[in-house]
């Protein structure tokens, strides 16, 4: 299941949930719903949020979108509870971005409770840049992050000021399915118990099919270079563990990438709650998310070592039980 099909669903459950428990605050409470969808699309160029190299939009194959979902219980003329659900196709949602778009409806729906808007985002990894500083994006020609906030809170602001204008009697139901994701973050143990961010270590696994290449460095010269991303900085002993996993494998480590992707795949949330962590990247080419990255070029052979290597890494680690965690230099 890709992430943005598996937050879509998560964010369907938690709106239905929502909608539910509203609707059970009382017998007596009438339902109220209204929606609303709008473009979210600057009409000039932007940076895409979601990789480790820059990219501009030069067009738009299809639009970004604000779609909002506008809840009341009333009881009479009273109204009871009031919330307003936002899902966007972003890769996320910046505080400053939603505390933007809250002051924005609150000039636009004077007294209505601000803080009892909710967005979320698709997860979509050709959205705008929405935060200054985590790309170098040319000063001109380009819409900055900060406009694109700004654009972004008006546009949503007058979608939400339309859902809710918009609001009809409804009703709510329930019902009952099964649906099997991974734990990710959460841990459950053999007695039953569970705990968030439980584990002793992480493994990452990105971009691994390619050889590293760039005009300098053919790919001929990668077969078996790997680069070992995290552990090294993070935990010196979890490294060592990879390291005598990795005499096994055959691998040969390279280190020259920590700077630029330590934190920006997803072993980072798991670095910055004190889980080590180790990352197994490939490295960059110039097919890198590209039409021309095409099977011919796959190195299934390193595909399967990674697998090896994390397999044995889990294994040992599984003996050794809790690693220290080293400061950052």
């Amino acid at each position: 299941m890709s992430k943005t099909l598996f937050n879509q669903r998560r964010s369907l459950f938690i709106l239905l949930f929502c909608v539910a428990a509203m609707a059970t605050t009382g017998y007596a409470a009438e339902l109220r719903v209204g929606g609303a969808t709008i473009s979210i699309t600057p009409d000039q160029p932007v940076a895409l949020w979601g990789q480790m190299h820059t990219r501009i939009s030069t067009a738009v194959e299809s639009p970004v979108t604000a779609t909002v979902l506008a809840i009341e219980s009333v009881a009479g003329d009273q109204s009871l509870e009031q919330t307003v659900m936002v899902s966007c196709d972003l890769v996320a949602i910046p505080l400053h971005a939603l505390e933007k778009t809250r002051e924005q409806i609150a000039t636009r729906l004077p007294g209505f409770p601000v803080n009892r808007i909710v967005l979320s985002a698709t997860h979509t990894h050709t959205g705008p840049v929405m935060t200054e500083g985590l790309y170098d994006i040319p000063a001109e020609g380009v819409m900055q992050p900060t406009e694109y906030v700004d654009f972004f809170a008006e546009r949503v602001a007058e979608a939400v000021v339309a859902a809710w204008n918009s609001r009809k009697p409804g009703k709510a139901s329930w019902g009952l399915g099964h649906a099997v994701v991974a734990q990710n973050r959460r841990t459950v143990y053999e007695d039953g118990t569970a705990a968030m961010y439980g584990v002793i270590c992480m493994l990452n696994i990105d971009m691994i099919g390619r050889n590293e290449e760039s005009a300098s460095e053919p790919a001929s010269e990668n077969m078996n270079t790997i680069h070992l991303v995290g552990s090294k900085d993070h935990s010196m002993p979890f490294h060592e563990v990879t390291e005598e996993a990795n005499k096994s494998v055959g691998f040969v480590f390279e280190y020259d990438e920590e700077d630029r992707v330590d934190g920006r795949s997803d072993h980072a949330s798991f670095s910055e709650k004190g889980i080590p962590v180790t990352f197994l990247f490939g490295g960059f080419s110039p097919y890198y998310h590209k039409p021309t990255d095409t099977m011919d070029g796959i190195n299934f052979s390193k595909i399967a070592n990674a697998a090896r290597l994390d397999y044995l890494v889990l294994m040992m680690a599984s003996e050794h039980g809790r690693f220290p965690l080293d400061a950052k230099p």
